[in-house]
């Protein structure tokens, strides 16, 4: 199923990026390319080894891994809110150009719904139920190029296409929560300091390397 999905999202991929090029250009290609290499330096920051730390505990305990998906959820949702704001100060002070500071801006709705599928997707993988991510990959993918290029052959603008590369993320993030408070574990934000800092503290190092 990883390996499915894998496949899905390379060759969706590949398939837009080829449209991309030849209905807007290189320069114009090359402004969005930007922004996706821009914005996804923050994206690891968001995690910072909670996956591993996840898979861990559920393949010692599921009980024990349920509270540890609530407490890796809460630290990635604390992680997003920190990263994203100095995304949108950097991005501020040190993009001059406005089209391409706005398109930096949309492209924060990226960051945001990608990182909080990866927490699904991390929950799938620790409890060995990957079919769901293949189905999200599946669905979101096929989605976000559609309605790419149609949004690209009626604006022929760059900002639209960007706008619904982080909306369909944001969708899917909204979709593997419902799925994982159904199929796993009901979802729970868990406000506990010294839980949360023990849980970051066994994942920061792999996060940070």
């Amino acid at each position: 199923y990883l390996l499915a999905g894998r496949g899905v999202y390379l060759i969706t991929r590949f398939i837009y990026v080829v449209i991309l090029a030849t209905v807007l250009g290189p320069e114009v290609y090359g402004i969005i390319n930007y922004g996706i290499a821009w914005y996804l330096l923050f994206f690891p920051l968001t995690s910072m080894g909670m996956a591993v730390v996840l898979s861990r505990d559920v393949g010692k305990n599921r009980p024990e891994g349920s509270r540890t998906a609530a407490l890796t959820l809460t630290i990635r949702i604390l992680l997003i809110v920190l990263v994203t704001s100095v995304y949108l100060i950097l991005s501020f002070f040190m993009e001059d150009d406005p089209s391409s500071r706005l398109l930096l801006f949309a492209f924060a709705f990226a960051l945001i719904g990608r990182s909080i599928s990866a927490w699904t997707e991390g929950v799938y993988t620790a409890h060995e139920i990957n079919q769901y991510s293949f189905r999200q990959q599946s669905i979101f993918r096929t989605m976000e190029v559609l309605l790419g290029i149609s949004v690209l052959y009626i604006w022929k603008n760059p900002l639209p296409v960007v706008f619904i590369h982080g909306i369909v993320w944001c969708l899917e993030a909204v979709y593997g929560l419902s799925v994982v408070h159904r199929r796993v574990s009901p979802l729970r934000i868990i406000m506990n300091y010294k839980e949360l800092q023990r849980k970051f503290l066994q994942g920061v190092s792999l996060g940070t390397a």
